[in-house]
């Protein structure tokens, strides 16, 4: 038997064993790496919870963490609730939601737990069951994943249960799959393809290019949806990176004050407005003067010189904390853009770019910055005033009172939209800029927001065909 102490905080150990033969002389030895994580704490969460759970697994999972949900029904009013849970495979016999979109701008915060493909293909999701048995954090500096170590979502103890353990009874594909032997060690079944619009960040990576997700955050105001596609059920005290995510996930719902994700983009000129309409992201109607905490301000491509005559009016937006977006500019037009700072611009060939952990870049992996292709594209080789140059050059963000100037230089012109060899990179290219106006407060367009809570057919992914 081997007796594992008590400890306090996550514990780094090693088992070692020596055989020895009868006279004590050593034969061999051997040792093994440990980690030994705390017991998980239950408490009574202090906002109102309630679950929507006709299966009742995760009913059943939460009560063994102390969290007790007031069981609901269809139909029934959320005015009151502060945190929703959807269990376990609600929407597969049923794909109806009890909240709408107008319930997270309120401020409710949703958790919607392992949900089979066709429930989740109702909310418009694309997805596919690989079965992951390795996952990457993408956002480690969320609530959700504290304390949470790249080692932790790796083979997980036990078997997921969401799907059949053999091919009998999976889901025919229109494309041939491999053949499906056992779910041992998965640490999520069914993920969530990473949507090409609407306000969504990844906070864990897996399977093919990265593409996938199996925990996914949409925010909408003050309110936010997690989508937990993670194998948790009948996991909770066997597997403790399970007990570890489940905790955070409910400190971090029950916790709120989330920052508001309610900004429209005004677009100056026509090429913004084209290029934001791609993204699922809403667009503020024209008239009202810009307002720092309602807006973000978007400069299409090669537009900063016809932007001139707004720019003392851009930096006072600025000043008082907004956010303005330049999307890639000619060397010309930043030089004569008469802004108050030096650039210093160089042409580079760029094939991939690793993002380095800052929060403008937050849910931005490498795969939305690889560019399968060497690309011509203008950098910024040095700056001034405090400016913080970022991805090599082609994204510079310059501090300007509590508020910021995004510049960004990745040019999805240079993958053309009919060319099928670069299709996935300029599908991520636009994941980029998704994303990152998601990062400057951006909220989802607001048909989007509306269809997307209503399960259907339609989907987030409009215009994004199966590849």
């Amino acid at each position: 038997d081997l007796t594992i102490p008590t400890v306090a905080q996550r514990t780094a150990g090693e088992a070692r064993i020596t055989v020895l033969d009868a006279a004590g002389n050593r034969l061999s030895e051997d040792t093994m790496a440990l980690t030994v994580f705390p017991r998980t704490a239950t408490s009574s969460p202090a906002s109102h919870w309630a679950i929507y759970d006709p299966v009742g697994d995760t009913t059943a999972d939460l009560a063994t963490l102390g969290v007790e949900p007031t069981p609901m029904r269809l139909g029934q009013s959320v005015a009151d609730v502060d945190v929703l849970v959807i269990g376990r495979e609600a929407l597969s016999a049923n794909p109806v939601l009890p909240f709408a979109a107008a319930d997270v701008r309120r401020g409710l915060r949703v958790l919607v737990c392992e949900q089979g493909i066709e429930g989740l293909q109702a909310l418009g999701f694309r997805v596919q069951d690989p079965r992951p048995r390795y996952v990457f954090p993408r956002t480690p500096q969320h609530p959700v994943l504290t304390g949470v170590q790249p080692e932790d979502l790796i083979n997980w103890r036990g078997s997921g249960t969401l799907l059949p353990e053999s091919n009998a009874g999976m889901h025919k594909w229109p494309s041939p799959h491999a053949h499906h032997w056992g779910n041992y060690g998965t640490v999520a079944s069914v993920v969530i393809e990473t949507p090409h619009e609407g306000a969504f960040t990844s906070l864990l990576d897996c399977e093919f290019d990265l593409a996938y997700s199996p925990l996914l955050e949409w925010r909408e105001g003050p309110g936010t949806v997690v989508f937990c596609q993670l194998d948790l059920t009948g996991r909770i005290g066997s597997e403790p990176a399970a007990d570890l995510l489940t905790r955070n996930l409910i400190s971090y719902l029950d916790a709120g004050q989330l920052p508001v994700q309610g900004r429209t983009v005004v677009c100056l000129d026509g090429q913004a407005t084209d290029f934001v309409k791609q993204l699922g992201i809403e667009i503020a109607e024209p008239g009202p003067p810009l307002d720092p905490q309602a807006h973000v301000v978007v400069v299409g491509p090669d537009q900063l010189g016809a932007a001139r005559a707004r720019l003392a009016e851009l930096q006072t937006f600025a000043q008082a904390g907004g956010t303005v977006v330049i999307l890639p500019q000619a060397a010309a037009d930043l030089q004569a853009s008469a802004l108050p700072w030096r650039f210093a611009t160089a042409a580079e060939r760029v094939y991939r770019v690793m993002p380095e952990q800052a929060a403008i870049l937050t849910g931005v992996g490498p795969q939305l910055l690889h560019f399968r292709s060497f690309l011509d594209m203008l950098t910024f080789s040095k700056t001034s005033g405090g400016a913080e140059r970022l991805l090599n050059g082609l994204l510079l963000r310059v501090p300007t009172g509590p508020g910021q100037w995004v510049f960004s230089q990745v040019d999805w012109r240079l993958l053309p939209a009919g060319d099928p060899n670069v299709m996935r990179p300029r599908w991520n290219v636009t994941k980029f800029y998704r994303q990152l106006l998601t990062n400057c407060g951006a909220r989802t367009e607001t048909n989007l927001a509306n269809q997307f809570l209503s399960p259907g057919r339609s989907a987030p992914l409009a215009d994004v065909t199966t590849w």
